[in-house]
């Protein structure tokens, strides 16, 4: 039983106003502790819950606006504990895991029939019997919380008073502070309550005993029998004991000290105002060393003025990203109480970082003890800046330098050389220092040939004038041996864009040339191939295309050659075609297929089945070849079908949404109906609403699975036959079921289990509606499948290719959508079904193109 003995408040949410006043009625005859008020949307709710007090909140999943899951967020976000049930008519896998995850406190599916309105009530009783549990033990909590906060503030001057002020209860640091004992000080009149009393109309304590007030603190600075003259800084807060207060906890500390000082500090404000660097002062004296002052400058750099930072850690710059090394050797420093100096990442108060200087140091009074710590922030950004360029200059110009695949020089601007690298160095018999101040044109790499030298010299001309020279050049070794290289003289300017020397970086193309040669003895083959025959390097770069890109992609032929090949393909499909690109070239002997998009040229995207080898190693390709076949006309067929699946699972949430719950009132309003009259029309209505919801549950099927088949099994025919009798005959008393062969038990075929029971089971009630209560059904087999006949009216001749169509009927019970669907299962299978004339007159349907498997 239920430990819930008063009304339970709810609120039911639900787009279709019937239905709602519907399951309110029920809800309220289940139990007469419900009372259920209801609004038709999410946003009338949340007035609701605004105007009344909610226990439990019954929400619809499909509406206009906010949905069920949004309106449940809203709902959390101002009572994070308020039962809340989803009851939906549109039930998924995706909408519960979203309810769950947005703190549904239970979810429930809308089903046919008034059964479902007693699990409902009993949800929301039990829901609420734990809400209200967990009221009743947080404000419990709540109680013993604050007093646990009063014995945890006993860790400086604190007390319990009573309500004249009298010490109850004190520590031992209080006691210590009057110079007496504890028991000699509990019973006394407090000196600090009568201070407090006297100030202003209203008595502040007598308010904060009466419930009126929640806390009293501030600052008393007068003289203390036993101590003497002091500024207490206090804060009394009421103790509350099942929700009386009992008493006040007072907590106090003696601030003199601080107050002394902060009044010292006050004197130097104005000239530390005008310092040209931001200045922090902290007091170490107190919990978290926070800071007492800061001056315009630390506004002005940080956007921090003194009053956002009072009281708070200077972490507060610190971001989540702030380097720790520094941050370690601040706290260090204080620690050890000496100064320190660092530079770190910093956050102004609108989240934009900074550099900066951050240098700490003690403040001593004259008995060496550290009194305060002074900061001094100063923003060294641009100069970060600078030197960050400068590395990132130097780290790029180093890492070309040092590149082994590439031969790079500096030049002065007389053409003389300046540097060399390692790789270049590798072509000649002379050392770099042999090399510097000679003219670029009189070294070894082009002795060989005046024309050569020529050139050179009109390319340095070319490129002290600014112009970045690209060339190519055929050279030979000391040796003899020929080489190409290809490469680049670009001018280095100053800041006013003087050219002040020359970088030329070229690289040994021997290879590639070589390739190009050979592959250009291929092209005569692949001329005719109606796929891209491309062929690329280790890293992806064009080296040749078979003529069928013009016709594929409209790219002239040698167009894309050179090109990153990644470039050409849709930036989603890219990573699936790098991993395929780097199996190919990690294994020699692995070959890969990928369907990506690629960029034609007129920028349209085309869909390519790429087969791709590794032919590396090769003597002549030397490269990843791939074969490309354009497939963008059956990509479109497949999305399209998938579109129209799409489709059919929206009209499905349809027809499962609007039409069910308007089904749903009228089932609830006709059992209502029932109860209160005796009608002959209401039997009528029975049997039209039962047969709507047969339509519906038809029309869902066809939708959702009618062109899908799952695992395919041996099965045998007569065991799916007699399962499917047992469900559509069991009020056909005269009805009787008859196998045509020998042995039915023998006939297994390979199908759906589920899927043939189906067609059987319709096959099976399509002949009981059209012959009789006293029909005679009759299973054989055929050469390639199998028949199901009857001995009723049959079908005429005329009409048996209709008889498949949906929403075809000619009795009174059917559906119309019954053959609909036993042709779907057939089709799906890849079978054939014909309508046709039986044994006996009635009507027969074969299915053919069956699978028999063997016993």
């Amino acid at each position: 039983m239920s430990a819930i003995d008063d009304t339970v408040h709810v609120l039911h949410v639900d787009d279709e106003p019937d239905l709602a006043d519907l399951v309110a009625t029920y809800l309220e005859r289940e139990d007469d502790r419900l009372t259920v008020r209801t609004a038709t949307s999410a946003d009338e709710g949340l007035d609701v819950l605004a105007a009344h007090d909610i226990e439990c909140i019954v929400s619809d999943y499909d509406m206009p606006g906010r949905n069920g899951i949004a309106f449940l967020e809203a709902v959390r976000g101002e009572f994070p504990d308020l039962p809340f049930i989803l009851y939906t008519g549109k039930g998924s896998e995706e909408v519960a895991s979203a309810a769950i995850s947005a703190g549904v406190t239970d979810y429930l599916q809308k089903e046919s029939g008034i059964d479902q309105y007693t699990v409902l009530a009993n949800r929301i009783t039990n829901a609420v019997e734990s809400y209200r549990s967990r009221r009743a033990l947080a404000e419990r909590n709540r109680d013993l919380r604050r007093y646990e906060h009063m014995i945890n503030s006993m860790q400086e001057a604190a007390c319990i008073y009573d309500a004249d002020g009298r010490f109850v209860v004190v520590n031992e640091y209080l006691a210590d502070w009057y110079d007496t004992t504890r028991e000699a000080l509990e019973g006394e009149t407090s000196n600090l309550i009568p201070s407090i009393r006297e100030r202003g109309d209203e008595d502040p304590y007598r308010a904060l005993l009466d419930g009126r007030r929640e806390q009293l603190s501030g600052e008393v600075e007068a003289e203390f029998p036993g101590h003497g003259y002091a500024v207490l800084e206090y804060q009394l807060t009421p103790l509350l004991v099942d929700g009386a207060v009992e008493g006040v906890v007072g907590v106090a500390r003696d601030i003199t000290d601080s107050k002394e000082r902060q009044e010292e500090l006050h004197r130097n404000e104005r000239a530390m105002d005008e310092a040209p660097v931001g200045i922090t002062i902290s007091d170490p004296t107190r919990e978290d060393n926070p800071i007492i002052y800061a001056n315009d400058r630390f506004e002005e750099l940080t956007g921090y003025s003194e009053a956002d930072v009072r009281g708070r850690n200077c972490r507060l710059l610190q971001g989540e990203y702030t380097d720790p090394e520094p941050v370690a050797a601040m706290r260090e420093a204080i620690g050890e109480e000496r100064r320190v100096t660092v530079e770190l990442r910093n956050y102004r108060k609108d989240g934009t970082e900074f550099w900066n200087r951050v240098s700490i140091a003690p403040v001593r009074d004259e008995d060496g003890t550290v009194v305060n710590y002074v900061g001094f922030q100063q923003d060294i950004t641009d100069r970060k800046e600078r030197e960050r360029e400068l590395s990132r200059t130097e780290r790029r110009y180093q890492a070309v330098f040092d590149d082994p695949n590439i031969l790079v020089g500096l030049l002065d601007t007389d053409g003389t050389v300046l540097d060399i690298n390692r790789t270049a160095m590798e072509y000649v018999d002379v050392t770099t220092d042999e090399l510097v101040g000679t003219p670029f044109w009189e070294t070894p790499w082009f002795a060989h040939s005046a024309s050569v030298q020529e050139e050179v010299r009109e390319w340095i001309d070319r490129a002290l004038r600014g112009e970045y020279v690209e060339f190519e050049a055929d050279l030979v070794r000391p040796d003899g041996e020929p080489y190409t290289i290809e490469g680049v003289f670009r001018p280095v300017t100053d800041d006013d864009g003087d050219v002040v020397s020359l970088l030329i970086s070229d690289r040994d193309v021997t290879e590639r040339k070589q390739r190009e040669r050979e592959l250009e003895q291929y092209g005569a083959y692949l001329k005719e191939s109606t796929d891209i025959i491309t062929v690329l390097d280790g890293s992806g770069v064009i080296e040749y295309q078979s003529p069928a890109v013009e016709r594929v992609l409209g790219y002239e032929q040698s167009e894309l050659v050179g090109q990153d090949g990644f470039d050409l393909i849709h930036p989603d499909d890219v990573p699936r075609m790098r991993a395929a690109f780097t199996d190919l070239v990690s294994d020699p002997d692995s070959t890969v297929t990928v369907e990506c998009r690629f960029r034609a040229a007129d920028d349209e995207w085309r869909w390519l089945e790429v087969h791709g080898t590794n032919q590396l190693d090769h003597d002549a390709i030397g490269g990843i070849v791939t074969n490309s076949r354009d497939i963008t006309e059956r990509v479109e067929r497949e999305q399209a079908v998938q579109r129209e699946r799409d489709r059919l699972d929206e009209f499905a949430g349809v027809v499962s949404h609007d039409l069910r719950t308007p089904l749903n009132v009228v089932e609830g309003r006709l059992e209502m109906a029932r109860a209160e009259y005796d009608s002959e029309h209401l039997d009528a209505i029975d049997t039209a609403v039962d047969r709507m919801g047969r339509i519906i549950e038809d029309v869902l099927w066809l939708a959702r699975k009618g062109r899908e088949v799952g695992s395919m099994d041996a099965v045998a025919v007569q065991g799916v036959v007699d399962a499917a009798w047992e469900l559509v005959a069991d009020e056909a008393d005269q009805a009787e079921l008859r196998f045509a062969d020998e042995n039915p038990a023998g006939v297994t075929i390979e199908a759906d289990r589920d899927r043939l029971r189906q067609l059987i089971e319709n096959l099976l009630r399509n002949a009981l509606e059209h012959g009789g209560d006293d029909v005679t059904v009759t299973v054989g087999t055929l050469d390639d499948g199998f028949y199901i006949e009857d001995d009723g009216p049959g079908i005429p001749a005329a009409a048996r290719d209709d008889v498949f169509a949906a929403g075809y009927s000619t009795g009174e019970e059917g559906t119309g959508f019954g053959l609909t669907i036993v042709k779907q299962v057939a089709d799906a299978h890849g079978w054939a079904i014909r309508a046709t004339e039986g044994t006996d007159g009635g009507a027969r349907f074969d299915i053919t193109g069956v699978t028999f498997v063997a016993e």
